[in-house]
């Protein structure tokens, strides 16, 4: 709810200052009335990106709450596309019979995107979100593997460096006060093998399907303790 009305409040910003951009009075006024809606973005994505930090425990203690976090990914990635779309729309259609751009400025492009209520189940929410992952490719544009569909876009690259920092932390606090001792690193991987399992049992339900959480996490931890354990062998 917080996000559908924040997205109204700059959509209206938006079309106001587009509005009175004629205007250099009106366009200052504006500005202060509106001035406390970027804030408030900077808040909400604070705390979004927060919330897909800690992405695991979230999923296994308030799995709704991060099903939640990433519908607001999704509606962001969909008025992303939005916008391109609309920005590469006019740029095809602008072009006279001799394939010469006409000269005139582009008026500032907004998201027109409606945000969809909430469902009840967790389960239904998440699987929900996976529609809109069909987005048409462009001509000549090479095609990409499966498991980078994930990571375009602004928002869903931010959801998933989110989740690496995450993951980092908790690398973190599972070795914490092991030191050198390998018999101490060994036992404390055991912590990062349950985690894995509650990826499957818990988080994967949570990201709609394109998002191959399950894959990311283990090539993330993979990562990780190939790193570490290769700089215990080169001391």
């Amino acid at each position: 709810i917080v996000h559908a009305e924040l997205k109204d409040l700059e959509r209206l910003r938006d079309e106001s200052l587009n509005r009175a951009q004629d205007n250099p009075q009106q366009c200052r006024l504006l500005d202060g009335i509106f001035e406390k809606v970027a804030p408030l973005r900077e808040a909400l994505d604070e705390n979004l990106f927060r919330i897909l930090a800690l992405a695991l425990p979230i999923a296994k203690e308030r799995p709704a709450i991060l099903v939640k976090a990433v519908q607001v990914v999704e509606r962001e990635h969909k008025a992303q596309l939005q916008r391109e779309a609309k920005a590469q729309s006019i740029v095809d259609n602008n072009f006279d019979i001799f394939g010469l751009p006409l000269l005139f400025p582009f008026l500032p492009l907004y998201n027109s995107a409606h945000d969809f209520e909430p469902k009840e189940s967790a389960h239904s929410e998440a699987a929900e979100l996976g529609d809109e992952d069909k987005p048409s490719r462009k001509q000549n544009q090479p095609d990409k593997k499966p498991e980078e569909d994930a990571l375009e876009g602004e928002y869903r690259g931010k959801c998933m460096e989110a989740i690496q920092r995450g993951i980092a932390e908790r690398f973190k606090v599972v070795y914490a006060n092991v030191g050198d001792d390998i018999h101490r690193i060994i036992a404390q991987s055991k912590l990062l093998v349950t985690d894995l399992h509650d990826v499957f049992a818990h988080a994967e339900v949570c990201f709609p399907p394109v998002y191959k959480i399950s894959p990311f996490y283990i090539r993330a931890y993979h990562a990780r303790l190939a790193a570490m354990f290769s700089q215990f062998s080169s001391q």
